[in-house]
């Protein structure tokens, strides 16, 4: 159990998660999430179900969360009311949020089938249905009646009819289905074999440089040894050029991002004076104070919802850059295996960034930082809006007949205009706030894995020249158990790794 404050509780009787159902606990709004592990068969392949909180949840903290985990579902399963009729609330996020990030894998499932007259279900499927394919432009739509309360029912009782009844079934069915199949699982299918290769790449390039590495001689370790603590103190300007890079980057992306909101704001600036110039209600306060504002900030949820995975996109290519920059380097200069072909390591004010890809760069950067999926998960936080509202104005304080409000009107279009340009900057600075603490994250964590890898270096070399003060046959046993490992290495890359290991 998570809450807003950061702080945590667990507890394994699962008796405890009865004080959390219609928020009979009294610290509810308090909670971010509830995370439940149980041994369920057919989430064995690692299948992760989010129950994100509903479109309306009062709680705007927690009604967040459900658009974070959006643009990183495989797989989303809608819940209707069989019983009420589809509001325009499911449509517009159907088609702003999910299909709008590439989600058209939905299941539609209408619970509440057991209060429903069991001679019009049918006919009420078809209904929603067709519905649901005019209002969202979906090729197919796959409606599921289904009773939670039978469900449970049937679980509880070890009613096998019952549980066929609820539809259970059906929706397990579909959901093991789509999890494993479609375009988004082989990506990932894509991307675990693209990594093993990297991860064999990778283990071999280790044990031909420690096998190289006990081939040399002290003196030569000795002379590398200070090649690597020169490095050290002259890689200042290395670091300076690379974080000039970064800083380059971010300055970009958020130019971009500056020009998308203001764009956005032109429109939505357009759209508020149409709904001024339309008006004709007397309760110009609740207007001002409450469906305007609540208005401009639906309107910039949507834009989080819509450019958020680009934001990540680009941060994602800045991390491939930066990894493939630092990989590069670390192979050609710093390595122990560039002694084979050089008198000397480079020094840092020899190095240039370049990002010719000589390997796969997003493979190097899935293992530098924990790949795109991860990077997305670790990001700065959610991207918070600016604080609304037009109290104040002295027009706002009565209501008003259609000639004084006609007369108004010029009035009224000034102050939102104004108090849009305040909000604009507002949020500018909180979406490239966003970018560079997340860019500055993904900087800080290449670093990191950079110097550490030198540490790994530095470590090896002093180990070897202490080994080297004993004269052993330690270093031809240990030559002869790598050569055994790359021999083994190179047969189970030439199977493609399909072998049990």
């Amino acid at each position: 159990m998570e809450y807003f404050d950061g702080t945590s509780f667990i507890d394994d009787n699962p008796n405890v998660l009865g004080q959390f159902i219609a928020k009979e606990h009294y610290n509810v709004d308090e909670i971010k999430q509830i995370r439940v592990e149980q041994p369920i068969s057919f989430l064995k392949d690692r299948i992760v179900l989010v129950d994100t909180p509903g479109l309306n949840d009062v709680n705007e903290l927690r009604s967040d969360i459900t658009y974070q985990y959006i643009p990183r579902a495989d797989v989303v399963f809608f819940l209707l009311d069989c019983r009420t009729p589809l509001r325009k609330t499911e449509y517009d996020f159907i088609s702003h949020t999910l299909l709008a990030n590439g989600l058209d894998r939905i299941i539609f499932i209408a619970n509440f089938a057991d209060e429903v007259n069991e001679e019009e279900i049918d006919a009420i499927v078809d209904k929603m249905q067709r519905q649901l394919k005019q209002g969202t432009n979906l090729n197919t739509v796959e409606v599921i009646p289904f009773s939670s309360l039978e469900a449970i029912d049937a679980i509880v009782e070890d009613d096998a009819e019952l549980y066929e009844i609820s539809g259970m079934p059906l929706v397990k069915e579909r959901m093991i289905g789509l999890c494993q199949s479609g375009t988004r699982i082989t990506e990932k299918n894509k991307r675990y074999e693209q990594r093993f290769a990297y991860i064999c790449e990778e283990f071999t390039s280790l044990l031909e440089q420690r096998k190289f590495m006990i081939e040399q001689s002290s003196e030569q370790l000795e002379q590398y040894q200070q090649q690597l603590r020169d490095w050290r103190e002259e890689q200042v300007a290395f670091l300076e050029q690379l974080k000039a890079y970064k800083d380059e980057r971010v300055l970009e992306f958020n130019q971009m991002a500056r020009q998308s909101i203001k764009t956005f704001f032109n429109e939505l600036e357009e759209e508020l004076h149409d709904r001024i110039d339309v008006y004709s209600g007397s309760q110009v306060q609740l207007f001002f104070e409450k469906e305007i504002p609540n208005l401009m900030k639906r309107k910039m949820k949507m834009w989080i919802e819509r450019y958020t995975p680009h934001i990540h996109e680009l941060i994602s290519k800045l991390e491939v850059a930066l990894a493939d920059i630092l990989a590069q380097l670390f192979k050609e200069k710093v390595s122990i295996q560039t002694m084979r072909s050089h008198d000397q390591v480079a020094t840092a004010k020899e190095v240039q960034l370049q990002t010719e890809k000589h390997s796969d760069p997003l493979l190097t950067s899935g293992l530098l930082v924990g790949g795109a999926s991860t990077l997305l998960l670790a990001l700065g936080g959610p991207i918070f809006l600016p604080i609304l509202g037009m109290v104040g104005l002295p027009y706002l304080q009565r209501k008003m007949q259609k000639s004084q409000l006609d007369y108004l009107i010029p009035q009224m279009k000034s102050d939102i205009s104004e108090k849009l340009i305040q909000v604009q900057f507002q949020f500018m600075d909180e979406v490239c706030g966003y970018i560079e603490k997340s860019a500055n994250q993904v900087f800080e964590q290449s670093l990191q894995y950079f110097n550490d890898r030198l540490s790994e270096q530095e470590k090896a070399v002093r180990e070897q020249l202490e080994k080297n003060k004993h004269q052993t046959t330690e270093n031809e046993q240990e030559i002869y158990q790598i050569n055994q490992l790359l021999n083994e290495q190179k047969r189970l890359t030439y199977s493609g790794g399909n072998e049990d290991v």
